[in-house]
């Protein structure tokens, strides 16, 4: 019989060999997005999705109002809601306060546009991401 330990240990191995390979194909110009694709087939809430980068962000997503701290978050929850759920755009476009589904569209494309260019904010993504991967991998127990 196996153990949650058992389990936990082979998914850590095999996410460390992911980032590894991961690592070595980003060096190499095989690909160039640095984000990881989430290795759990488990679906996260949205709304824990979203709570999260309010929290990184120090902003509420769904205020209208054009502070960059609430744009950056608000791009930010568009982009990781379409890597971790299976939200059409117009579903995702509720999750974060915006009106139609043109607008998240153009949300995910300049959060992916901004990672290329300011370090800082492909920090933060990628801070989301292993906090989500954690925390998905706390429900698959």
């Amino acid at each position: 019989m196996t153990t949650k330990e058992e389990i936990f240990a082979a998914y850590k191995m095999q996410k460390d060999s992911y980032n590894f390979l991961h690592k070595i194909m980003a060096r190499e110009g095989i690909i160039f997005d640095d984000i990881k694709i989430p290795i759990t087939d488990k679906t996260l809430k949205p709304e824990r999705i979203v709570q999260l980068v309010e929290d990184v962000f120090n902003t509420s997503v769904k205020n209208q109002d054009r502070k960059q701290s609430t744009i950056f978050g608000r791009q930010a929850a568009a982009y990781l809601l379409r890597i971790y759920t299976r939200l059409s755009l117009s579903e995702i476009s509720k999750y974060i306060g915006v009106s139609d589904h043109t607008t998240v569209h153009y949300s995910i494309k300049k959060c992916s546009d901004i990672m290329k260019t300011e370090d800082w904010f492909k920090e933060k993504i990628i801070q989301l991401c292993e906090e989500l991967d954690e925390y998905a991998l706390y429900l698959s127990k």
